[in-house]
């Protein structure tokens, strides 16, 4: 899980602001996790910015986003609003970056456009439910165990007391099973002891 609620401005101004790109003449500004406005880009997560005409496009808007994983790097896809261009923000962990900063290369392609975001805040956080992102099936079958005993005792108690008035160890459902449960656990290691020793012993001559 990755968390870049820390990164990028909230007053409606964007983070990198019109920061130059390695492929072509234009301008860009991003802002991670909240809109932006600047000329005709309304509401955006990324613009493009034409220093020749004055203009502003939009290149993705922070509610159309999604992520995917490269095998390396998480990349985030941002979808302009009326679904034409594309943003590739390529999010690089680093520790040590305290202040985050953004490489642009610009357009790639038609309508696609490629950034790097390098920060600290790109770094994966633990999930509070693990790497699934949900409770294991382990754990799921024990809570299920745990419950179906408490309700095997308190229903087996309560039978015992208002049904057969039954006190002390005696309220225990099942008493005679769980008293001699440890002679059968027992019993039956020692029987499978004895059936690992044979086979170790090797097979007598015919």
């Amino acid at each position: 899980m990755i968390d870049l609620s820390s990164v990028g401005n909230t007053d409606g101004n964007p983070l990198f602001y019109d920061l130059p790109s390695t492929l072509d003449e234009f301008l860009y500004s991003y802002n991670p996790c909240g809109p932006f406005t600047e000329l005709t880009c309304v509401d955006v997560a990324a613009c493009q910015y034409s220093p020749y005409y004055y203009t502003g496009y939009d290149i993705g808007v922070p509610d159309k986003v999604s992520f995917n994983y490269d095998g390396l790097n998480v990349i985030a896809n941002y979808v302009s609003q009326d679904g034409t261009r594309q943003s590739f923000i390529t999010l690089v962990c680093d520790p040590g970056a305290a202040t985050p900063s953004l490489d642009v290369m610009g357009e790639s392609t038609t309508t696609q456009y490629y950034m790097t975001l390098t920060s600290a805040a790109a770094c994966p956080v633990p999930s509070p439910f693990g790497s699934s992102g949900g409770i294991s099936g382990g754990s799921v079958l024990l809570i299920i165990f745990f419950v179906l005993l408490a309700v095997y005792l308190a229903t087996g108690v309560a039978f015992n007391k208002f049904r057969r008035s039954a006190s002390g160890k005696e309220l225990i459902p099942n008493l005679n099973f769980w008293t001699e449960l440890p002679a059968l656990v027992r019993d039956g290691v020692k029987y499978s002891l004895s059936l690992v020793c044979k086979r170790k012993s090797g097979y007598g001559a015919v």
